[in-house]
């Protein structure tokens, strides 16, 4: 007799909440990128893999292949019985060499994560190859100019 597995696992959403200039040098930029994840489930889902794209115009191309150690925490309910999602913010580094300032210029981001659930199915559904499950995310937009920051020598007058 054949058993009927579930065909999916729901993965926590992913969504991208930033993507910041946060230091431009001589040489090149360092940008983040910071994916919010909330899983809606019970069971806690922890990260194996990310894989990301980062294009800025004018610049060459970012990519990595990372193992976050990351998971994701289980939603819990409040006093009133409500789920309440499970959050892990991610930050995703890019180094960027570049002569020339980031700030103003378009940029594309796409990547993966990959989530190894630890249940009783998903174990075997890995005994039969089924892939794990992932999440994809994209974002697009335009970097800004990071804030100048402020020497600590300057005396900061009290409002």
């Amino acid at each position: 007799m054949l058993a009927v597995l579930p065909a999916c696992t729901i993965v926590p959403t992913a969504d991208v909440a930033a993507v910041k200039l946060e230091k431009q040098g001589t040489e090149g930029a360092r940008v983040v990128a910071i994916v919010r994840l909330e899983n809606a489930t019970t069971t806690p889902m922890p990260m194996v893999g990310v894989n990301y794209r980062l294009v800025v115009e004018g610049a060459e191309p970012f990519e990595l292949d990372d193992q976050p150690f990351r998971t994701v925490p289980t939603s819990v309910p409040d006093k009133d019985g409500a789920l309440l999602k499970g959050i892990q913010e991610l930050k995703l580094p890019a180094g960027i060499p570049s002569r020339v300032s980031l700030a103003g210029k378009k940029y594309v981001l796409d990547g993966e994560l990959t989530f190894e659930p630890d249940t009783d199915w998903r174990r075997l559904k890995t005994e039969l190859g089924v892939p794990l499950p992932t999440r994809f995310f994209h974002a697009e937009g335009v970097l800004a100019a990071t804030p100048p920051a402020v020497p600590s020598s300057m005396p900061v007058k009290a409002p």
